[in-house]
C-alpha cells in the first residue's frame, strides 16, 4: 500500500502521534526543536489542568459548586488538554504524509526514466548485434555475440604439442600493433566507438610500452622515445625482440613520418601503474620533466590486487628497472640466493577503483596486466570494468610464483569467458594458439612464466585482425 494509500485509509486503523510526529529527511536540530515545542504545549495544558483543578476544589470547599458539577468541569478540562495534543500530532502526521507522497512520486519518476533509458539502449544495439529471442513475442533477451568454434578433443592434443613446441615468455604482438594503426587510421569497428583510446597498465615496469604507444598516437614534440630513454637509462630488455623495437624507436625509425596519429583527433590517455618505487620515482621524474600527462601519459605508484584492504602491502626494495619481483617477495625468484629484508609499504588500489578515482567516462579500450605473479587476482579487482567498460584488449601473464602458486588459470579463462572475451595463448612468433573453449588439463599445471592474449567479442576490427595470428595444430 502507497503512502497516499495508508493516508486514506487512516481511520481503519488506531493513529499512534509518537510514530508520526518527526518528518523524514529532518536534522536532529530540527527534531530538539519539534521536542521542545511538543513539552511546552504538554507543560503548558498540565498547568491549566492543575490551576483549574485547584479553583474547582477551592470553589467546592466554599460549597460555590457541587461535587458532581466540579467532577464535570474537571473533565472537560482534561478532555480539552488531550484534543489539544492530538491536533498538535495530526498536523504534523499530515505533513509527513505529504512529503512522504512527494517523495515516492519523484522515486516513482526516476525508476520510469531509467527503464526509458535502458530501453532506448537496447534499441540502438538492436540493429548492430544478433539477439536470443523469447518463442512467444521476439522481446530480446540478451547480446550474443560470435563465439570461437569449440575445439574437439583431437584439435586439443594438437594444440597442446603445438604449445609445448612455442614459448610465450616474449611475445610478438603483432596483432596488437596492427590493430592500432588501424584504429590511428579510423578504420576501427568496435560497438560505441568513441575519438578517443585509453590504456591501463598494471605493472608497466621501465614505462618503454607507455612512451611508445604514446609515440605512435600523438606528433607532439614531448614524447620523445630518445629523451625518455636519455632521462630513464634503464638496463637492456630481457626479451630480444624488445630491445630490437627499442632501439628502433630510439633512432626515430619506429614512427612512419605519414602516421597521422593526432591528425584524427585522436584523444590518447595511458595510464602506467607501478608497484616498484625506486622504478615507479625514475618513470614519474622522466614523464614530469617531459610533461608527458599534457600528452595523455600519467604514471602512479600502486600495488594492484583483488581488494583494496589492507589499505599497503609490502613490496622489496629492489633496483630501478628489475622486472622479476613482485608483491610481497623476500627473494629473487631467479636467483634464490639473493634475498630482501628492506621493504617499503606500497599503497594497495583494484583496477575498478582506479577507474573510478580516475573518473574514466571516455571509456577503456586496453588493460595490460604484468604484477609478476599477482594477475589473477588483478583480474577479480578489475571484474566491473570488464563488465562495463568491456575493453577489448586484454593481456596478462601466467606465472608459477605469487598469487599463481594457489590459483588456477582455468578459474581466470572461464571468467573471461563469461565476460565475452576470447583468450589464446600468446607466443614467441606472434602466434595464437587458443585456450577459450579449448582447454587441456595439463594447462592448469604449467606455473612458468607465460602470456595469455584476449579480445572482447564486441569488438569486430580487433577480432578479424588476431583470427589471421590464430594456428590450428595439424
Amino acid at each position: 500500500m502507497s503512502l497516499s494509500e495508508r493516508a486514506a485509509d487512516k481511520k481503519t486503523k488506531k493513529f499512534r502521534p509518537h510514530k508520526h510526529f518527526f518528518l523524514i529527511g529532518e536534522t536532529k536540530r530540527e527534531r530538539e526543536e519539534k521536542r521542545k515545542s511538543l513539552f511546552i504545549s504538554l507543560f503548558s495544558s498540565l498547568l491549566i489542568i492543575h490551576t483549574f483543578t485547584m479553583r474547582v476544589l477551592c470553589c467546592r470547599i466554599q460549597s460555590t459548586f457541587t461535587f458532581p458539577t466540579a467532577l464535570i468541569l474537571l473533565c472537560c478540562c482534561l478532555l480539552l488538554s488531550l484534543f489539544s495534543l492530538r491536533a498538535i500530532s495530526h498536523h504534523h502526521h499530515h505533513q509527513s504524509v505529504v512529503m512522504n507522497t512527494h517523495a515516492e512520486k519523484g522515486r516513482q519518476t526516476q525508476r520510469e526514466g531509467e527503464e526509458e533509458g535502458r530501453r532506448n539502449q537496447a534499441e540502438e544495439k538492436a540493429s548492430s548485434f544478433t539477439f536470443i529471442t523469447s518463442n512467444n513475442n521476439d522481446v530480446p533477451l540478451f547480446v550474443q555475440y560470435e563465439v570461437y568454434p569449440k575445439c574437439a578433443e583431437e584439435q586439443i592434443e594438437r594444440n597442446v604439442k603445438l604449445f609445448q613446441k612455442e614459448p610465450t615468455t616474449c611475445p610478438d604482438e603483432k596483432w596488437y600493433d596492427e590493430w592500432t594503426q588501424e584504429i590511428i587510421i579510423g578504420k576501427n569497428e568496435k560497438e560505441d566507438d568513441t575519438n578517443s583510446f585509453v590504456a591501463i597498465e598494471v605493472g608497466c615496469n621501465k614505462g618503454t610500452d607507455a612512451i611508445l604507444q604514446l609515440r605512435r598516437f600523438t606528433k607532439d614534440a614531448r614524447a620523445s622515445v630518445a629523451t625518455f630513454q636519455k632521462l630513464t637509462n634503464f638496463p637492456e630488455f630481457s626479451c630480444s625482440w624488445e630491445q630490437k623495437k627499442w632501439d628502433e624507436a630510439v633512432r626515430g625509425s619506429f614512427v612512419k613520418d605519414d602516421d597521422p596519429g593526432q591528425k584524427k583527433g585522436i584523444k590518447y590517455r595511458h595510464y602506467c601503474i607501478e608497484a616498484s618505487y625506486e622504478t615507479f620515482e625514475r618513470v614519474h621524474a622522466a614523464a614530469e620533466k617531459m610533461k608527458l600527462a599534457d600528452v595523455g601519459l600519467t604514471v602512479h605508484y600502486n600495488a594492484v590486487s583483488s581488494s583494496s584492504w589492507p589499505s599497503t602491502v609490502k613490496f622489496p626494495k629492489i633496483t630501478a628497472g628489475q622486472e622479476n619481483i613482485g608483491i610481497g617477495m623476500t627473494a629473487n625468484p631467479n636467483l634464490k640466493t639473493q634475498t630482501y629484508s628492506e621493504f617499503h609499504q606500497t599503497p594497495v588500489i583494484t583496477v575498478d577503483e582506479f577507474v573510478r578515482k580516475e573518473n574514466m567516462l571516455e571509456g577503456l579500450d586496453v588493460v595490460k596486466i604484468d604484477t609478476e605473479g599477482n594477475d589473477a587476482a588483478v583480474l577479480i579487482g578489475a571484474s566491473k570494468t570488464l563488465m562495463s567498460l568491456k575493453p577489448s584488449y586484454v593481456q596478462f601473464e601466467n606465472h608459477g610464483v605469487g598469487k599463481w602458486k594457489t590459483f588456477d588459470l582455468k578459474d581466470s579463462i572461464d571468467m573471461l569467458d563469461a565476460m565475452e572475451y576470447e583468450c589464446f595463448w600468446s607466443t614467441n612468433s606472434g602466434k595464437l594458439i587458443q585456450v577459450t573453449n579449448c582447454w587441456h588439463e595439463s594447462y592448469s599445471k604449467f606455473k612458468i612464466w607465460s602470456n595469455i592474449a584476449c579480445y572482447h567479442r564486441s569488438d569486430r576490427t580487433l577480432k578479424r585482425i588476431m583470427d589471421k595470428y590464430v594456428v590450428v595444430a595439424n
